[in-house]
Order: structure tokens, then sequence, then C-alpha cells
């Protein structure tokens, strides 16, 4: 059966399917990659009911990627984002360590510290990208550490 694609398109929609396309640019430096990725991984989350509280948060226990409110508004979701062009070096799950998780605890809490109103428990999720030749494998792992 197919799909009819509606005539007006969010604008998460067209923002995801525009970056979908510079990720699969190999002029793209590994900042500029990791930054569509997170771009695109925002873009996914809204279309999907997130509300996207904040981006790239500074910390001094580093940087939050996104942070989101989930659709059913249970829990304020930190979610780490992870582009790599390929699986060479391994997998974009195995960059986010045990030492990387304890900073994102730590910069989390800091960013609760600073909200000024009352948020949902926390929830930490991992999002990977991997552009292919023509397409992109990416995967949102709610509660993943």
């Amino acid at each position: 059966m197919l799909r009819e694609e509606k005539i007006q398109e969010s604008s998460a929609t067209i923002s995801m399917k525009l970056t979908a396309a510079a990720l699969l640019s190999p002029l793209l430096s590994a900042k500029s990659l990791g930054k569509a990725g997170e771009l695109f991984a925002a873009s996914y989350l809204k279309e999907n009911g997130y509300t996207i509280i904040a981006r790239n948060f500074r910390t001094r226990f580093g940087e939050l990627d996104v942070v989101a409110v989930t659709p059913q508004k249970s829990h304020l979701a930190i979610i780490e984002v992870k582009t790599r062009r390929s699986r060479n070096y391994g997998s974009p799950e195995a960059a986010i360590t045990p030492r990387k998780q304890s900073r994102l605890r730590h910069a989390a809490f800091e960013f609760v510290q600073q909200s000024n109103h009352p948020l949902p428990p926390l929830r930490f999720d991992a999002f990977t990208i991997i552009p292919l030749s023509d397409s992109i494998a990416y995967h949102h792992m709610e509660g993943a550490f």
C-alpha cells in the first residue's frame, strides 16, 4: 500500500529532510557532521511529539545535545546524539562510554538546578546516526543509560 504524502509538511519534517540531505554530503567536516546530526535528531523528536526545551546546553561538565519533554510529558529526556560516517571505528553507541554517561548526568543535574520551574523525572536517551550512500540509518534509544 502506498503512503500518501501530506501536501503541507510540518517545519520539523522539512528540516529533517534538508538535514538528511546535508548528512549525505561527504564534504562535511566532523564538526559540521555532528551539528547536522543534532539538527536531524531534534527535528525527528519534534516531529514525534517531543517538546524541545534546550539544544547545546553547556555546563562545566560538558554539553547536553538535546533536552526535551517526552510526548506524554512523563519525562525530561536528555538526548545524547552521536553521528558517525561509518562503523569502521566502532558504533556510535560505543562512544557513549561510562565516563561520558557520568558527565552527562552531572550536566543534566546542573540543567535541572538552573531551571526555575518544576520538571518531570529525568531519562537519558541516545540518538545515533550513520549516513549511508543514499539514506540515513538512525536509532532513538529511550532510556539508553
